[in-house]
């Protein structure tokens, strides 16, 4: 398990050295109880592991898209 927990560390620091604001490791295991056309084994099959990252974005550049409604169900 430390091997896990070196690794993590790693990772987490070589993209937070590159500008990625956050970022979060979990098992897939954490996404069981979702939507299976969202769990990580939908896409990659030997999946075990899911690495999120984060970043940013200026208010300026998201105006740009417009104001955000919600959906109708």
């Amino acid at each position: 398990m430390e091997g896990n927990a070196q690794l993590t560390n790693e990772i987490k620091e070589y993209v937070i050295e590159r500008g990625v604001d956050m970022v979060g490791i979990a098992p897939v295991s954490r996404f069981d109880n979702g939507p299976e056309e969202t769990h990580p084994r939908h896409y990659m099959s030997d999946a075990t592991y899911v690495i999120s990252l984060g970043m940013k974005i200026n208010d300026g550049n998201c105006d740009v898209w417009g104001e955000w409604t919600e959906p109708s169900v």
